[in-house]
């Protein structure tokens, strides 16, 4: 009985860890050091206050200022986001993103914010072959109705009708 309360403690802790918003990875480790301890059933201290505070906001301009730099620097370069991320980041999506039947143009996934659809391919597929080409695809079980690329930036393809702008940032994203 106690093994049992013991592992539902356990798991309603993890989950509170999941959820909670805003929280230091210190504190989630100081959490979870603790939980464990509890199961095994050996104390542990609290973490103080100077282990669990959170940034100042010097601190945090600071590491801002070196993230923008860092974005700057590498014109385009996404350090690791997608090619959704990244153009949300500079403004360019706008309106409810809209999940795309991307299977009806042989793209591994696809969405939609406006007028902007954005596709991932796998690139060795006939249809993105066709698009890189400057091909159109007809959509399947659609006889007569296709979609041209407006760009193409590795596995992403670029449809619809974007603004410059839009297709600028789309082509700089490495």
């Amino acid at each position: 009985m106690k093994k049992n309360l013991a592992l539902i403690l356990c798991l309603l802790l993890c989950v509170s860890l999941l959820a909670a918003c805003g929280s230091s990875d210190e504190t989630s480790a100081a959490a979870t050091t603790a939980a464990a301890a509890e199961t095994e059933g050996t104390e542990t201290e609290a973490p103080t206050a100077a282990e669990t505070e959170a940034p100042t906001a010097a601190e945090t301009t600071a590491a801002e200022t070196v993230a923008e730099t860092t974005a700057a620097d590498t014109q385009g370069n996404a350090a690791g986001q997608s090619m959704e991320d990244y153009l949300l980041g500079l403004g360019l999506l706008t309106g409810e993103r809209t999940e795309m039947a991307a299977e009806m143009i042989g793209a591994e996934s696809g969405f939609k914010y406006g007028d902007v659809e954005i596709y991932e391919f796998d690139e060795s597929s006939d249809s993105y072959q066709k698009l890189a080409a400057g091909e159109s695809v007809e959509l399947e079980g659609m006889e007569g109705f296709g979609i041209s690329a407006a760009a193409v930036n590795g596995k992403y393809v670029l449809v619809g009708s974007p603004s410059e702008e839009v297709i600028n940032a789309f082509n700089e994203y490495k």
